[in-house]
């Protein structure tokens, strides 16, 4: 697989050739909006690497947040079973725990679910995503490998309307709606957002052999999910109120084997449902205090799953039902204070209490723990530098002191960035974490996740070097990066596979990560090109022999995404994205690997008025994710259908109205 380096670096080396060979044009940019990349870089913000989604800029193509995540250098997508199922990301190697997920800067990282499930959370509302990588501001006061992803809700503006209507293949169906309303002294913002999707498939079948004597055509079922987004935001210079209900009803699938027992033999396995709710409120108000400026906010969530077999069969540790109800309050401040001309101090201070209630006949019964709760609190101070004046050289030092229920530890981190002449500037940072596991790498969550309670907790160090470019070549306005990072950790917990049912968090001893990002951003006249590419080489340094020296589950050795979007006349633009990763392990052992795949998709949008946009387009042109396999190391030659195949080829079409 090494060999294939070399093949995954030509796109960088293609956007290099367009760039420096585009002359300037003199038509005019179409009404149709095209942008260097939806992948933009902020990296004013922090002496770390940033990248900035917008998902405003791919409306009507259907992408979810795992799609859009995806498209980011460093970041690997695992979807546990499938579409519209448990979904989780890894940024650099870390675990899907170690990835701190907020909302408008409040963590959606509980005790009871560490590891967000990115299927969850809906973007219609969504104004940006900002991902993290490497040093992590104040603001954020995770302790962690340097990997947050924070997504930013919509603020009220101008007054506008919006809805759009879509359906696509597998019985998708979907609805948006935006409005934005003067409302007092402030500023109302109301979103809906509803969608179906049935998910119902044919695929070639192995039933779990590697003969080729028993393989048929079957067809994926009970792979279906509903979900509503509700959200409203008030805000005005000083104050901003927000209310927000998600509900989701999905099925939970049997593996390929299982989920055609139906059809072949009359047995009724029963279609297993589970049914989440969240609810939140939060008020927020934006402080001036003498010389120092910041904010304050209060918020209060409730979340409810509730899974249930209807044949009331408990499947190894999976139960037939189970009830998971929690509940959190926080409240946190942010100060910042300049002190001269030189030099910022930030504070950050979060404290939050939640309360968690479980009951079902799952694996985690054993604990005889039906009801648990914890305060936690996390304090950050952070001092921004700029040592020689009139330069924009900074050197942030940084301390992080966490409190979870009994645990407690410290971290700390040292970043800086150098600007140089010509739009370069070279980036720099290196930090140590502690992590305690959390209740739900403890107990499991009653469906998906094994309980164990001998996992201990994990810390590591982590650092980066990288180098970025902004600037034009000719017309092309370019943006460039490469960025080195290293990371080792202790007692490393991990998410690991555990058969067609579940899998299991567990520590595998120490476990170490070097890799390499490259990405690309260029724009010129109606046309735009993103490209971003990942190697990652993970190694399992654990005491055991049987797994020593084995690349860690989840970690694909590489991965790259191309993005080219043109404008056609005044009212038409097309794109085309193509998008690869390499073979993929699964167990500790090194032996399960889920293949390679690349995959494209292509789609437009017509400006059919000045209030109305038609979109449509195609994933997974040539059907190849359904050709995606497992084998086993071992076994050369085998080619074993995916416990959750994927759907292949699929078609959308979406109209917008501006109102």
């Amino acid at each position: 697989m090494r060999q294939k380096t070399a093949i995954s670096l030509i796109p960088m080396l293609a956007a290099a050739v367009i760039a420096s060979s585009t002359e300037t044009s003199a038509m005019d940019i179409a009404p149709v909006t095209v942008t260097a990349s939806y992948l933009e870089d902020f990296q004013e913000l922090s002496p770390g690497t940033i990248s900035v989604i917008r998902p405003d800029e791919t409306k009507g193509e259907f992408k979810t947040l795992p799609d859009l995540l995806r498209q980011s250098v460093g970041v690997h997508i695992t979807e546990i079973q499938g579409h519209g199922g448990y979904t989780v990301a890894s940024i650099r190697g870390s675990t899907s725990s170690q990835v701190a997920v907020y909302v408008d800067n409040v963590l959606m990282n509980s005790a009871s679910e560490p590891t967000v499930d990115l299927s969850t959370v809906p973007i219609e509302n969504v104004e940006r995503i900002e991902i993290y990588r490497g040093h992590i501001p104040a603001r954020f006061g995770v302790s962690g490998m340097g990997a947050v992803i924070n997504i930013v809700t919509k603020a009220p503006s101008k007054s506008e309307n919006s809805v759009m209507i879509g359906a696509g293949s597998l019985g998708l169906e979907k609805w948006s709606s935006r409005t934005v309303f003067p409302t007092g002294s402030g500023t109302s913002l109301f979103t809906t957002e509803l969608e179906g999707y049935d998910g119902d498939f044919s695929f070639h079948n192995t039933r779990g052999t590697a003969n080729g004597k028993d393989d048929y055509e079957a067809k994926r079922q009970f792979n279906s999910y509903t979900f509503e987004d509700l959200m409203y935001k008030w805000a005005d210079d000083d104050w901003t109120f927000k209310t927000h209900y998600y509900h989701k009803n999905r099925d939970v699938p049997y593996s390929a084997r299982l989920n055609n027992d139906v059809i072949e033999n009359g047995t009724l396995y029963g279609r297993r449902r589970q049914d989440i709710s969240k609810k939140e409120i939060s008020i927020a108000r934006d402080l001036q205090m003498g010389s120092f400026d910041g904010d304050v906010y209060l918020l209060y969530m409730d979340e409810s799953k509730e899974f249930k077999d209807p044949t009331g069969t408990r499947r190894g540790n999976m139960p037939s039902w189970s009830d998971f109800d929690s509940s959190r309050i926080e409240g946190g401040i942010q100060l910042n204070r300049w002190i001269g001309e030189s030099q910022q101090l930030s504070f950050y201070g979060n404290w939050a209490f939640e309360d968690h209630d479980v009951a079902g006949d799952g694996g985690y019964s054993i604990y005889n723990i039906e009801h648990y709760s914890r305060h936690s609190l996390k304090l950050t101070l952070e001092d921004t530098i700029f040592p020689f004046e009139g330069t924009d050289i900074q050197i942030v030092p940084m301390i992080r002191y966490n409190k979870v229920g009994e645990d407690d530890g410290w971290s700390w981190s040292l970043a800086g960035s150098y600007p140089l002449s010509g739009g370069w500037n070279i980036k720099s940072s290196i930090g140590h974490y502690f992590r305690s596991p959390s209740f739900y790498e403890i107990f499991g969550d009653g469906v998906y996740i094994v309980p164990n309670d001998s996992i201990k907790a994990e810390e590591g160090d982590q650092w980066d070097l990288g180098l970025r470019w902004n600037g034009n070549i000719g017309s092309v306005k370019t943006e460039a990066g490469i960025t080195y990072f290293h990371s080792k950790t202790e007692d490393l917990i991990v998410f690991v596979d555990k058969g067609p049912f579940q899998g299991k968090y567990e520590n595998i001893d120490d476990a170490e990560v070097d890799g390499i990002e490259a990405e690309i951003n260029a724009k010129w006249d109606k046309s735009s090109l993103s490209i971003g590419y990942t190697y990652m080489d993970s190694t399992n340094l654990a005491v055991n022999e049987q797994y020593r020296d084995n690349p860690l589950p989840n970690r694909p050795e590489h991965a790259w995404h191309l993005r080219f979007q043109q404008g056609f006349g005044e009212s038409l633009t097309g794109f085309a994205e193509v998008s690869y990763i390499s073979d993929n392990y699964l167990d500790q052992l090194g032996e399960v690997v889920w293949s390679d795949y690349s995959k494209v998709d292509l789609g437009g949008k017509w400006r059919i008025e000045e209030d109305l946009l038609l979109s449509m387009g195609v994933n997974d042109v040539f059907d190849t994710t359904k050709n995606i396999h497992s084998y086993g190391v071992s076994l050369p030659g085998t080619t074993l259908t995916p416990q959750y195949p994927l759907e292949g080829r699929t078609f959308y079409l979406s109209i917008i109205w501006d109102i």
